[in-house]
């Protein structure tokens, strides 16, 4: 499998800002951060591709640890809401 390069992964700082600007809590933002550091950037064994639209696809399922804490509710998909 081919490592991704640097210029693919985010900084803690960026992935902060990026998780801010979607009115995610920081703690999602270094969860994320630590999660993909410590799988060398993968998402299910393959490389992650945009950290980014990562972010997006596990708020919309929601797969992060601030979305799980919150009593079960029909949630909306945030797709419509791509920047």
């Amino acid at each position: 499998m081919k490592a991704t390069s640097p210029k693919d992964k985010g900084t803690l700082e960026e992935i902060t800002l990026f998780c801010r600007e979607n009115n995610l809590p920081d703690s999602d933002a270094q969860y994320l951060f630590w999660k993909w550091e410590g799988n060398g950037w993968t998402n299910g064994g393959r490389p992650i591709k945009s950290w980014r639209g990562t972010v997006k696809s596990w708020q919309a399922a929601g797969y992060l640890p601030s979305q799980k804490n919150q009593p079960q509710q029909k949630k909306k998909s945030d797709f419509g809401m791509l920047r």
